[in-house]
């Protein structure tokens, strides 16, 4: 009877040892998970973000701006990626977010990234002034967590497979070589168009697309692209009516084939949907779903490469610089920008009186004005962080927490040991431009507002391009 009863227990034994097999395999597969949420407002009249934000209260809504939650699963580490239908974010709106959805789905605040899309003709979801702004902010955390919670549920296992094109007449750099010899560019006032020579450089012009094959045939494969030029396909800063801009009208199109899509935005800290040089436009940049249309268009034409393993490594680190300090030790200059500042503080930026003492002092734009007045206040260094995720042995996602430029995107990309590199922009806690140096040199709008001192672009193109190296050779 003892011999039964060792043998029962033995055989329960094994069976218990291989169950816990089974799962243990079943944690180690890679598994992502998709869901999106509405953060449209309620009501019109909120801010809208882009340009002169204060003078810009929304009038209605062109489109469904949403925010979108992937949930990526390896080992027993569960990660979530937002991209969202905002300019920009800080850590003041998106910490107590995520600290709310590591209380309700146990993830590490540490694996929780928000990002995103750009759009200039969103929710000014970080004014301090608009009176509906902390309800509206509690509704984006609902909705956070809504999304995340059902990403989570949908997670299933996946293969992963990538690819990119280049295209055409789909974004330039905002920055002009003109016929005189001079330059010009965002934020310098009006355009001479007959003036223009050519652009500074050519812009990146890759699209990237990352497709999550799902082995549960009930549920819809994943697409994710990254593309890099600026959301203002709507009206730029002229518009009043809240939209998702061209990443909305590009998810739509890609998701009218069947799949679920997210969009990131890429390195476009200098590049735009536009041209000011006219026949170089492959689209009215004006009209945003036919920019989204023709953007899905070249992304349906990517031959994709399947990767045969998978891996999900995320990696966070810090970069602490000196703060942007030029022009501060010029007591004249200095009375001059205090000036401006404290009359676009009252009139706002664009109002006809500002740009004429603007013009008066011979800044190139309010923001050289007020950007240098910001400086002598600044600290003397600053620090942000900085993210990178390895998805198996092909592909590393940059998330970056500033506009980079185009041309800091291709240095990452020329030096990473990765197959593919999605640059993602505007993540997480916003640090504004990092112009490269010529643009420094010749004092565009990017280089007016940048809060560390130049040359950091680089620098950071550089510190990532290494990063990404550490995580591909490691074991």
């Amino acid at each position: 009877m003892k011999k039964i009863i060792s043998l029962f227990l033995v055989t329960i034994l094994i069976l218990g040892l291989c169950a816990c097999g089974e799962s243990g395999k079943a944690d180690k597969a890679f598994k992502v998970g998709f869901n999106r949420q509405s953060i449209t407002p309620t009501e019109s009249g909120v801010p809208i973000a882009g340009g002169d934000s204060s003078a810009r209260p929304s009038s209605g809504f062109l489109d469904e701006v949403t925010t979108t939650c992937l949930a990526f699963s390896m080992n027993g580490e569960t990660y979530l990626i937002y991209t969202c239908d905002f300019m920009i974010l800080y850590a003041r709106v998106i910490d107590p977010i995520k600290q709310v959805i590591n209380n309700a789905t146990g993830v590490p605040v540490e694996n929780i990234l928000f990002n995103c899309t750009h759009t200039h003709s969103g929710v000014n979801v970080y004014s301090t002034s608009w009176d509906g702004g902390n309800a509206y902010r509690e509704l984006f955390s609902r909705r956070a967590l809504k999304a995340a919670e059902k990403a989570i549920e949908d997670m299933s296992p996946a293969t992963i497979s990538y690819g990119s094109t280049q295209t055409e007449g789909m974004t330039f750099v905002r920055h002009y070589l003109m016929n005189d010899g001079g330059t010009t560019g965002n934020g310098h006032g009006a355009y001479n168009t007959s003036g223009y020579k050519e652009h500074m450089y050519k812009a990146d012009e890759e699209l990237q697309l990352i497709k999550f094959t799902r082995a549960d045939e009930t549920k819809k494969d994943i697409v994710i692209a990254s593309f890099p030029s600026h959301a203002t396909t709507v009206n730029g800063t002229n518009s009043t009516s809240l939209s998702a801009c061209y990443p909305g009208a590009f998810r739509a199109a890609m998701e009218e084939t069947g799949v679920h899509c997210a969009f990131f935005q890429g390195a476009s800290g200098d590049q735009v949907p536009t041209s000011r040089l006219d026949e170089l436009n492959a689209v009215y940049p004006k009209n945003h779903k036919e920019y989204g249309k023709k953007l899905a268009e070249y992304a349906l034409s990517i031959e994709l490469t399947p990767m045969e393993d998978s891996a999900l490594v995320l990696s966070r680190w810090q970069y602490t610089g000196n703060s942007m300090k030029e022009g501060i030790e010029d007591g004249e200059l200095m009375a001059k920008a205090n000036e401006v500042a404290a009359l676009s503080g009252k009139l706002g930026s664009s109002h006809k009186d500002v740009s004429a003492l603007v013009k008066k002092y011979g800044f190139n734009s309010v923001y050289e004005a007020t950007g240098l007045k910001s400086r002598v206040s600044a600290p003397e260094t600053r620090t942000m962080d900085m993210v990178a995720m390895q998805l198996g042995s092909e592909i590393s996602m940059v998330f970056a927490p500033y506009e980079m430029f185009g041309m800091h995107g291709t240095y990452i990309k020329e030096n990473s040991p990765f197959a593919m590199d999605f640059i993602v922009t505007c993540s997480e806690d916003y640090q504004g431009y990092f112009p490269h140096i010529e643009g420094c040199e010749h004092g565009f709008y990017e280089y007016d507002v940048t809060k560390y001192e130049r040359g950091t672009g680089e620098k950071l193109a550089e510190i990532y391009a290494n990063k990404l190296a550490e995580m591909k050779t490691a074991k």
